[in-house]
């Protein structure tokens, strides 16, 4: 027992561990996102997040290494990580969350760019106008939110900047009679710039943005930048991305939206923190056009399911170029759209009007008590060895005659 136990905190020290450094951490290969295919595991989610599905994976792991590699091992580290995975499914499993009574019609607009994966002349206009005209196709008083993905509406289409973009967006928002949120980015210095989701109210106001708080390392800020000023593709990020404060949410009609971008959506920690700042349903905008047609976009997709079903809440994730999805509160996938194309997605969504999950109250509490156990296996067996043995322990020796 005390293997297992140690094997399976030691794991799960590494994913804490890895989700903060080095530069902000790594979560996109936890081990917990590969039993979340199975739906009263995903439900369960809700009580110990993606981090406590990894516990129960590497528990049963270790367990049956244990039995495979010698039969005359015991039994019980399988049937304790066996018994504690049928407990977590079955809260799942009988626990699913249900759709709330206040609705909301969402549309969210994939405009792709003009040269998806690669960049082109003008194309941040052209992306931008490509946005503005699937927007103007939509009908009038039908929705109450519509969605731009990451980079919709950037640098020249910025529309805290300029304000000819600005009131283009803010003509389709009145036109609509809905809230409008926008992925721009913007420089604040000759070698500083942000990424941000702005917000504008039916009214045509703009009410407010969130600022990305994690940026991706040599992506879109360079570390130790003079150190690794020899390597030329560095000259590719000429700018850092300065992080947000923290948490910001929307009031959309009578209830709050927050939202996070990109990777971010990879972590648990900023769409929680959104959650725990108030907000009832979760935006994910992304880019995503140098994916390609690569199997990331679709991992991406999972990691983002997990998102809504830690949360317990509805989750938009909408791509430029794709694919866009729509995510009920247990994390299941019920409308999307093509990858690597323009379109539009239309639906519905039931924001949560109900208290926090015990995940979002918690959070990774089952991973954390999972390296505690190992901790306190490891001590009381290095005690055990440590000790003398006691007379009873020694065998007697007859003398000889």
């Amino acid at each position: 027992m005390p293997w297992a136990l140690t094997a399976t905190g030691l794991w799960s020290a590494m994913e804490l561990l890895r989700a903060r450094f080095p530069l902000g951490g790594f979560r996109w290969g936890d081990m917990g996102y590969a039993i979340a295919d199975i739906p009263w595991f995903r439900y369960a989610a809700k009580y110990v997040g993606t981090s406590g599905l990894t516990v129960i994976t590497v528990a049963l792991a270790a367990g049956l290494a244990i039995v495979v590699a010698d039969r005359k091992q015991p039994w019980q580290p399988l049937a304790g990580a066996g018994a504690l995975a049928l407990f977590v499914a079955l809260a799942g499993g009988m626990s699913m969350e249900t759709a709330d009574r206040t609705k909301l019609q969402v549309a969210v607009i994939q405009g792709s760019t003009p040269c998806p994966g690669a960049h082109c002349a003008n194309e941040n206009v052209l992306t931008f106008e490509q946005h503005l005209a699937s927007t103007s196709e939509l009908e009038a008083d039908r929705f109450d939110l519509v969605v731009w993905p990451e980079s919709s509406a950037q640098y020249q289409g910025d529309p805290v900047t300029n304000p000819e973009r600005s009131e283009q967006i803010a003509q389709e928002a009145r036109r609509l009679g809905a809230y409008i949120l926008v992925g721009t980015s913007r420089g604040v210095s000759d070698t500083e710039w942000i990424n941000a989701n702005v917000v504008f109210n039916p009214d045509g106001e703009i009410i407010g943005e969130y600022v990305k708080r994690h940026p991706v390392p040599f992506g879109e800020s360079v570390p130790a930048r003079d150190f690794f000023d020899f390597i030329p593709d560095i000259a590719r990020v000429p700018r850092d991305m300065v992080p947000g404060d923290g948490p910001v949410v929307f009031e959309v009609d009578d209830v709050t939206m927050g939202s996070v971008i990109s990777f971010e959506g990879g972590f648990a920690k900023e769409p929680r923190q959104e959650v725990q700042a108030g907000a009832q349903f979760l935006v994910i905008a992304t880019n995503e056009s140098t994916y390609l047609e690569t199997s990331a976009a679709e991992q991406f997709l999972r990691m983002t399911r997990m998102r809504a079903a830690e949360n317990g809440m509805p989750v938009i994730h909408a791509a430029l170029t794709g694919p866009s999805a729509l995510f009920d509160a247990n994390g299941n996938r019920f409308d999307e759209t093509a990858i690597m194309s323009q379109g539009q997605l239309l639906g519905t969504i039931s924001p949560r009007v109900r208290e926090p999950t015990m995940y979002t109250r918690y959070g990774e509490w089952l991973a954390y008590l999972s390296v505690i156990t190992a901790l306190v296996a490891v001590l009381v067996q290095f005690r055990l060895r440590s000790e003398p043995p006691t007379s009873e322990d020694v065998e007697p020796i007859e003398a000889l005659t």
